[in-house]
């Protein structure tokens, strides 16, 4: 995790971090909340590990923040987007293994994303989520991989994004 996020996570949650070994941890009352590795970790056998990563875009910043938080703390390298706008550009230079997208976003319906993206990088799964749930019948049109609906399960929008991430 990088610095600034972590000084991020502090500010928003009064948590305290230690760095240890390239790792930080966010502790709260006392208690380890999550560990955060950076991007390329060692394991016990000295191999480097890239961490999945994952962009995610929503107008939303409360949203951004909560699956930041909540991706990050399940080993993933989250980047967050609030507009529609740039999108293609981001994906080309952060080559993210999965896509979040919402559908209403201030600049393009992500939609619309969805479908400019499928045609040039048709290899990264893309899950639309929206509290929209007329959209989560529709993901076939747009090419998308999946749809979560908001509010969502942590643990269904977990296993949701560990399933098609692999």
């Amino acid at each position: 995790m990088d610095v600034r996020f972590a000084s991020l996570y502090r500010e928003i949650f009064n948590l305290q971090l230690k760095s240890y070994r390239n790792k930080v941890t966010i502790y709260g009352d006392g208690h380890s909340v999550v560990t955060v590795h950076p991007p390329q970790y060692r394991n016990n056998f000295n191999t480097i590990h890239y961490m999945k990563k994952v962009l995610v875009v929503d107008d939303d910043k409360n949203i951004l923040e909560v699956v930041e938080f909540v991706l990050t703390s399940h080993g993933f390298d989250v980047f967050t987007l609030s507009t529609g706008f740039n999108v293609p550009e981001i994906v080309l230079h952060y080559q993210p293994d999965l896509i979040l997208l919402d559908i209403l976003l201030p600049g393009k319906l992500g939609t619309q994303i969805c479908k400019e993206l499928k045609q040039v990088h048709s290899g990264i799964p893309i899950i639309l989520f929206s509290a929209h749930t007329r959209h989560g019948k529709t993901t076939d049109i747009y090419c998308a991989d999946a749809f979560i609906q908001k509010p969502f399960d942590i643990k269904n929008f977990v296993d949701t994004v560990k399933l098609h991430v692999n």
